[in-house]
């Protein structure tokens, strides 16, 4: 909050170990992959289908140990920026804001993959999937792949509907994360649970000017709700 800044963390450092093994397996999967760089891109889909047909390879990969440590390679190039469209989950509160203790900052950007200083090459909503879809991934030319892959989970998590800005590689990429500077009227708001220190909320007020509001469950519909602005 005192930088205005946020982390775009490497691949290997994310929660979910089998992330990397989310993989294309065969040609029937081309217009799950087209539909996906148009929806992420932007692009037509023409331009999309040339992508995804460079992206997609006919049969298994080999998962040996080092084509393992190489797409693991490829992918700590890229970063990625892990957010959420909702704050009303209860397990969300659990996992990231210290079992309610914690607060989450709400934010919008208006100029997307463009909002952050340095640029993010792209933003999209992650696709929640029950079983693999294997990728290759190159290590040199357009890294859609690694694009691709870093937008996909399991669907175990399709309850923190994440939204994730990824920076794609490029030349010279060190592998370790960044933080990248938004613009402070991108925050919005700062939510606190019924749990909150007091102490911890003067410290907020202290380095921000957003509203800071207190949320706290509504029994009778099982969901957190907005309750007064402190």
């Amino acid at each position: 909050l005192r930088d205005n800044t946020l982390w775009f963390a490497n691949f290997s450092s994310l929660n979910d170990k089998f992330e990397y093994e989310l993989v294309i397996e065969k040609e029937t999967e081309l217009p799950w992959a087209i539909s996906r760089i148009m929806d992420v891109l932007g692009l037509p889909e023409s331009q999309a289908k040339e992508m995804a047909i460079a992206a997609v390879q006919d049969g298994r990969l080999n998962f040996d140990k080092g084509a393992i440590e190489t797409r693991l390679k490829v992918l700590d190039l890229s970063k990625v920026l892990c957010l959420s469209s909702t704050w009303e989950d209860e397990r969300m509160w659990a996992y990231y804001g210290a079992s309610g203790k914690g607060f989450a900052l709400g934010f919008e950007f208006p100029d997307g993959p463009g909002s952050f200083d340095p640029p993010a090459s792209v933003g999209g909503s992650v696709g929640y999937y029950s079983r693999p879809v294997p990728l290759r991934l190159r290590p040199s030319g357009f890294p859609i792949e690694a694009m691709l892959l870093l937008l996909l989970k399991r669907d175990d998590w399709k309850h923190e509907k994440e939204y994730r800005f990824v920076k794609l590689p490029s030349e010279g990429a060190a592998n370790v994360g960044y933080a990248a500077k938004y613009p402070p009227g991108c925050l919005k708001e700062i939510l606190v649970r019924e749990s909150a220190s007091e102490s911890m909320i003067k410290e907020l007020k202290a380095l921000t000017k957003v509203p800071i509001i207190r949320v706290a469950p509504n029994l009778s519909a099982y969901r957190l709700e907005r309750r007064d602005i402190l």
